[in-house]
This record gives C-alpha cells, sequence and structure tokens, in this order.
C-alpha cells in the first residue's frame, strides 16, 4: 500500500491552491485527478480582493496580476424600461487589489507551476474512502477505481460538486436552484473596442453579462429561472450559441447578441445552478478525524456574489495555515488527534463565512432575476442596488491571513524544502512580488557548526581572559604574534618543496627522497616551532570561522534593513498604485462631463443663431412699422381728410372725398375724461321695436306737419318753403353728378398710370 503525508482529491482550483499552501510549508502532497488534464469548465471567472489575498499569501499573485487590467464599473441594463444604472466596484478595492476578470486556464496553471511535476495524478478516479487505525493513531485510506490503495496522514477532499468524500462525511447533496446558465468566450480577432466595463442586462426571469477579458476577448454569460426542455441541445454548442440569440436572448441589445455570435464553440458550457442549504454547512459535519473538504465540495454556491473561486483559494490558506500551526506546535507533521485537531479548527473557521456567501449569492440572484412586477423593480433597484448591494459585497474585502513560517531545522521536512539549499532567502512576499534579501545562507549543518564554534571560541576566549586578561586583547596579541612569524617564516624559503620557514637540507622531502627521512630527528626548536605552527593554523582557523560568522551576522543585519526598506517600498507603491486608480477614474469622470459640456455647447450655439434670426426679423418688421407710424402721424398732423392719402405712397388722381370723419394725430395724448359713454335709460316689459316711444319719433319723421309747431298755416307754410329749398339743392347736386368725375387715387405705379393715360380714364396727376 503506498503510504502519503497528505492527499488532495481533485485538481481544481481549491485541490492546486492547497497543494501550493502546504508546499510552502514544506509538506508533499499528492494531488488526484480523475480527468486526462486540468479541468477548464467555465472559461473564466472574476477574482476580488479577497482572493488576490490568498494569492499573495501562495506567492502566485505576481503572475497574473500584470495580465489582467482590473474592472472598476459595471453598467446595468433594465430590458422593459431601458433605464441604466451604474454600479461601482472600485469601492471595494482594498489593500491594492481590484476585482479583475481572467482566464480560469491562467490561474490553474500558475498553481501548477508552483508544484514538482510529480505532484499531480492524473486519470486517477476516487471509489472509497476509510479510516485505518495504526500504532494509536488514524490514517485515511483512499481506494482508486483501478484496485491501488493509499494511505495518507490526512485526506482533502477538492472533488467539486458531486463530491465522494463529502458524502463519506454525512453532508446531504447540494440542491438545484431552479435556474441554469450557459457561459461562453467570444473572440474578435481585430479587436472589439470596448471599454472594461461590467455590461449586464435584466429583465423578467432572465439575466445577461459580458465583460472584457483583453483587447480581442469577452467572457459572457446567460442566467434563466424557468425550465430548459432542450437536454440533447445542452452538449452541442452550435445549437445551444443558436438557442441563445434566436430564443432566449432575443429581446437584449444587439451588442449582447453580436458578443454571442462571436463565441468560440469550444467554450460555450452549459449546466445547473447548484448550491448547498447554509444550514447543511453551519450544522453538517464538515471535518471527521483527518478527512475534510474544501472549494465546492464544501460550500457549493451560484455564480452571482463571483466568489466560487475567490472562497477556494481562502479554504487553501486558512487550512495550511492551521497545519503550519500544527507542524510549529510538534516540530513535524503529526497525524492522529494533531491532525484531526488541526482539520477540526479549519472547518470551524470556514463554517459561517461559507454560509455567508452561500446566503448572499443566492439573494443577489433572487433580487436580479426573480420576477418583473413592481414589487420586484423596488425592490431590485431600491432595496438590493441602493441598500444591500455595498452590505452584500462587501464580503469581497476579507482577508484570509498569511501563511505560518514553519522552521526548517526538522528533518523529516528538510528532505521535502528546496529552500534550504538555495542561496537566497524568501523573507516575505507582498502583492506578488518577491521581496528577496540577497546573501549567501549556509546548510543548517554548516549553521550547527558555526554556532559550535561560536560557543567553543566563546569559552575560549573566557578562559584566555583569565590567563592574559581582555579575550580582545589576547586576540589582538595573538594576530600580532601570527603576522610576526608568517614574516619571519617567509624569509626563509626551500628550493626543494618551494615552502618556507626551512632550508633544502632540513627539508622532509628531500631527506626522504634521500633515505634519511627515517633517520631525521627534530630538534627542541623544530618541535616548537612545529608546535607553533599548528597552533597558528587553529588559530587562524577560530579566526576565519569567527570572521566568518561576524561576516553571516552583518549579512543578515544588512537583509533585515533591506526587507524593511522594501516594505516601505512596497507600501507606497500600493499607495501610488491606489491614487492613480482614483486619478484615473477621476480623469474618466471629467472626460464624460467635459463631453458632456460640449455637446450642450453645441446646442447652445445652434439656439443662439436661431435667435439671432428672430432677432433680425424682429429689428426690420419694428423698422417698416415705425416709418409707416411716421407718415400716418405726418399726415394726420396737416388735418387731411380721410379720403386724402397723399404722403402714404399714393397720387392724386381727380376729386376728392366727402368724408367728414375726422383723424386725431397718434402723438397728441387723449383725454379720457373727454370720451363719454352714452347713457340709456331702460323700460321693462317690452323690446325696442314695440317700443311707443320710437313708434311716435318715426310718425313724426314721416309726417313733417306733425307736432305743435306745425298747427299754424303760417308756420306750415314755412316749412313746406324749407323742404322745398332742400329739394331743389339736391336736383342740382345730381344734376352735377352727372358731368363729374370722380377723383380715385392709386398706387404709385408709372406702368399703371401710363396705361390709364392711354385709355382716358384718368387724368395726369
Amino acid at each position: 500500500m503506498e503510504e502519503e503525508d497528505v492527499v488532495i482529491v481533485g485538481a481544481g482550483i481549491a485541490g492546486l491552491a492547497t497543494a501550493v499552501a502546504l508546499k510552502r510549508l514544506g509538506v508533499r502532497a499528492l494531488v488526484l485527478e480523475k480527468a486526462e488534464g486540468l479541468r477548464t469548465t467555465g472559461s473564466a471567472l472574476g477574482l476580488s480582493p479577497n482572493a488576490w489575498f490568498a494569492l499573495d499569501a501562495l506567492g502566485v499573485a505576481h503572475k497574473l496580476v500584470t495580465a489582467y487590467a482590473p474592472c472598476r464599473k459595471g453598467l446595468v441594463t433594465d430590458i422593459q424600461t431601458g433605464a441604466i444604472q451604474e454600479v461601482s466596484h472600485a469601492k471595494f478595492d482594498t489593500g491594492g487589489h481590484a476585482l479583475r476578470v481572467l482566464h480560469r486556464k491562467a490561474l490553474l496553471e500558475a498553481l501548477a507551476e508552483e508544484l514538482p511535476i510529480d505532484t499531480i495524478r492524473f486519470s486517477s478516479k476516487l471509489k472509497s474512502v476509510g479510516n485505518q487505525a495504526q500504532e494509536g493513531s488514524s490514517c485515511a485510506v483512499i481506494h482508486m477505481d483501478d484496485g491501488a490503495s493509499i494511505k495518507a496522514k490526512a485526506l482533502i477532499g477538492c472533488d467539486g460538486l458531486h463530491s465522494v468524500v463529502a458524502q463519506w462525511l454525512g453532508l446531504r447533496p447540494p440542491v438545484n436552484s431552479g435556474r441554469w446558465a450557459v457561459r461562453g468566450l467570444a473572440v474578435f480577432p481585430e479587436g472589439h473596442g470596448m471599454n472594461l466595463e461590467f455590461r449586464q442586462f435584466v429583465t423578467a426571469g432572465k439575466r445577461a453579462a459580458f465583460v472584457p477579458l483583453n483587447d480581442k476577448e469577452l467572457y459572457w454569460f446567460l442566467g434563466c429561472n424557468f425550465s430548459f426542455k432542450g437536454e440533447d441541445i445542452a452538449h452541442d454548442p452550435e445549437l445551444l450559441k443558436r438557442e441563445v440569440t434566436d430564443n432566449f436572448a432575443k429581446e437584449f441589445p444587439q451588442l449582447y447578441l453580436t458578443v454571442v455570435q462571436h463565441s468560440d464553440l469550444s467554450t460555450i458550457t452549459w449546466t445547473r445552478l447548484m448550491f448547498r442549504l447554509p444550514w447543511d454547512i453551519i450544522f453538517g459535519n464538515l471535518s471527521n478525524g483527518n478527512v475534510t473538504v474544501a472549494g465546492d465540495a464544501m460550500h457549493p454556491m451560484t455564480p452571482d456574489m463571483g466568489q466560487g473561486g475567490c472562497s477556494a483559494l481562502e479554504d487553501a490558506v486558512v487550512l495550511g495555515r492551521h497545519i503550519g500551526d500544527s507542524i510549529i506546535r510538534n516540530a513535524r507533521l503529526v497525524a492522529g488527534d494533531q491532525m484531526a485537531g488541526a482539520l477540526k479548527r479549519y472547518a470551524e473557521e470556514r463554517r459561517w463565512r461559507a454560509a455567508g456567501l452561500i446566503t448572499g449569492s443566492y439573494l443577489s440572484g433572487w433580487f436580479q432575476q426573480e420576477g418583473s412586477g413592481w414589487l420586484k423593480k423596488f425592490l431590485r433597484d431600491v432595496v438590493f442596488y441602493r441598500l444591500l448591494y455595498s452590505v452584500i459585497f462587501g464580503a469581497r474585502r476579507f482577508d484570509c491571513g498569511k501563511l505560518p513560517c514553519v522552521p526548517s531545522n526538522n528533518p523529516e521536512l528538510e528532505n521535502n524544502q528546496k529552500s534550504n539549499v538555495s542561496p537566497l532567502v524568501l523573507l516575505e512576499t507582498a502583492n506578488g512580488i518577491n521581496m528577496v534579501a540577497i546573501q549567501k545562507v549556509p546548510s543548517p549543518g554548516a549553521k550547527r557548526k558555526f554556532l559550535r564554534s561560536k560557543d567553543d571560541q566563546r569559552r575560549f576566549n573566557k578562559s584566555a581572559e583569565k590567563n592574559h586578561g581582555s579575550s580582545s586583547g589576547f586576540r589582538k596579541e595573538k594576530r600580532d604574534k601570527h603576522i610576526a612569524n608568517e614574516s619571519k617564516n617567509k624569509k626563509l624559503t626551500c628550493f626543494e618543496c618551494q615552502g618556507f620557514g626551512h632550508v633544502r637540507s632540513e627539508c622532509p622531502t628531500y631527506l626522504k627522497s634521500k633515505g634519511k627521512a627515517m633517520n631525521a630527528s627534530l630538534s627542541d626548536d623544530e618541535s616548537n616551532s612545529s608546535s607553533d605552527e599548528e597552533e597558528q593554523t587553529s588559530e587562524d582557523e577560530s579566526d576565519a570561522e569567527e570572521s566568518l560568522q561576524e561576516v553571516y551576522d552583518k549579512l543578515f543585519r544588512e537583509s533585515l534593513k533591506l526587507h524593511k526598506v522594501n516594505k516601505r517600498t512596497l507600501e507606497k507603491l500600493h499607495e501610488t498604485q491606489f491614487e492613480r486608480d482614483n486619478l484615473t477614474i477621476t480623469l474618466e469622470e471629467y472626460i464624460k462631463l467635459s463631453d458632456d459640456l460640449k455637446l450642450k455647447n453645441l446646442a447652445l450655439e445652434a439656439e443662439v443663431k436661431d435667435l439671432e434670426c428672430k432677432l433680425e426679423k424682429s429689428n426690420a418688421q419694428l423698422q417698416q412699422f415705425s416709418s409707416g407710424s411716421k407718415k400716418l402721424d405726418h399726415m394726420l398732423s396737416l388735418g387731411a381728410t380721410p379720403g386724402n392719402k397723399k404722403g402714404l405712397g399714393y397720387n392724386e388722381s381727380s376729386g376728392a372725398s366727402t368724408s367728414n370723419t375726422v383723424f386725431v394725430p397718434a402723438s397728441l395724448p387723449v383725454k379720457q375724461a373727454e370720451i363719454k359713454a352714452p347713457q340709456r335709460k331702460v323700460s321693462e316689459g317690452h323690446i325696442r321695436p314695440n317700443c311707443f316711444k320710437l313708434r311716435a319719433q318715426e310718425h313724426t319723421h314721416s309726417n313733417p306737419f306733425c307736432g305743435t309747431e306745425h298747427t299754424n298755416l303760417e308756420n306750415q307754410i314755412k316749412v313746406l318753403t324749407k323742404h322745398t329749398m332742400i329739394i331743389n339743392a339736391k336736383l342740382e347736386n345730381l344734376t352735377k353728378q352727372s358731368t363729374y368725375v370722380k377723383k380715385i387715387w392709386v398706387k404709385k405705379d408709372e406702368n399703371l398710370l401710363a396705361n390709364m393715360k392711354a385709355i382716358g380714364t384718368c387724368s395726369s396727376p
């Protein structure tokens, strides 16, 4: 039976991230994946700041941050009303991290690159799980589909929605949310030309969106909450895309349909949206002994908050933190109760966090997608987007913490950690940038040797201090003596071995070659010089070790200083990036405002031109009116008769008007007191045609001899004479009119006057 320290089932985001976290702790993990390669279902995913905190702890963030730009704004369009609402993602940025949408495959590959080649074992399907007691501790036993068995100190199930490990723990299966989703990746070889915004479209029972990944690719999805009967076409990407554009999304804007039509068929997938009930997470068994779950195996949720992959990365860091604390506490990786306790603490920490994310995701989808009445619109547009959105999506700011620093002096972990033989020391990883202090670090064995030599040197210095005073003075004296002896010995040179301190006749090499080496005896001086040389050699070695230790300590202090400087520099860099992002957002707002002002300015300029044209027409009309009124006032001031139009553009032909109407010039004031309204006495009981006074007046006018003044004969004769004279005058007038040429007024027209003169109908003016 094969034995491993930790076995991870599933090579998804949670499985690979957990393996990377354990590798940082010096623990080797075996990852079992039933597929033949890395799974890339979903094409893309969004990583919020909480995910980037986890990637920082894993040391992977720097590989992805530079490749994908942050998405800081979203637009939500109501298909029924056409209203557009702006949603800000920038307010959830924290710690220099923002929402970024990236390829799922890029994340998986970045995690897999951190692992040794033999960590992932593909085409390995899990069949069952069991426990086995061994020497007072329990171990997990994994039975594979091919009949093989693996024994491990810990088993972590990251095998997705239908997890075998979760079933073994007793967790109830996920439930259907009543909704399904279609996802895909649109490719524009020549570029799509869209801004980096999260565009979302909502209507009754449907919600769709797309967001750019880069200049040529966009990620899109469509979610519906009604039954999908076409199970057969769910596995046919071409039919699925046609069904989306012709049926499900036909009322959506043409921009969204164009994005769907440019989809890469290999990326289109259909899936039901499943989730685990929150109370199953709160009251369920998330760990049992040395077996636990992570990722979708623990907390499957709907994608409405985009927290599925983010929470899986959190699980990996939290699990690694608790296992690392257990290693530090026990000085090694221990199975049994210690491992079970670490996994239990991990499960308790993740229980409420996972339940909250599941609840928030479900409510987010329910508010945005369910129903179409006025109440649902009020709940979505007012209650959710204005009140609950910041509360629910505030979970993106969560920081899962860092991995602990496990000491490398454990022999069990030294074989698994490659960092022990590295010439560089990794001090900290922050925001994807490895902060490295450049210094030579000896192996743990060399460290122990340095420490032993340092202790020996300290004891030697104490004894020397007793005999020769202070240790510093003794070292100085010893160094001066060594320099004097070296300079003295350098004066004697052996031409046989090219050494110092002796001549050729005393050279052991020369004596040995002559057969005299065995008979040669050393004098007392020579023995003393030999002992001095050995003492000098030992002193040189101790000095070298001491100087090496001093250099090591100095370099270590310098590395700490560099670490602090780098940390401050990174903090300033984060602040600068945050300020730059804020200034970019402000600049975009000002540019938008400037464009709006330009449009308003153009509209005002057009309106001003229209008003100027109207003003010119009004001035022309006023000028004409003023000139005509001046002429009329001048004519009336002369006292001309109403028929006399001379001076108004007319010429007098002949004759004159006999009207007695008198015009008053407009320049003369009119007194209101002089204008008196006629007063009449009104009698009731009859109307005017039947009035007796009116009939009496008519009778008087018709009979000139009626009335008191006509009773005498003499008076009657006078009246008749007067009427006779009046009648004669009228007859004379009639006689004159028979030969009278009436004067007419005509407009000044030379052609008309010439024609009238020609026919003799008009006299000369």
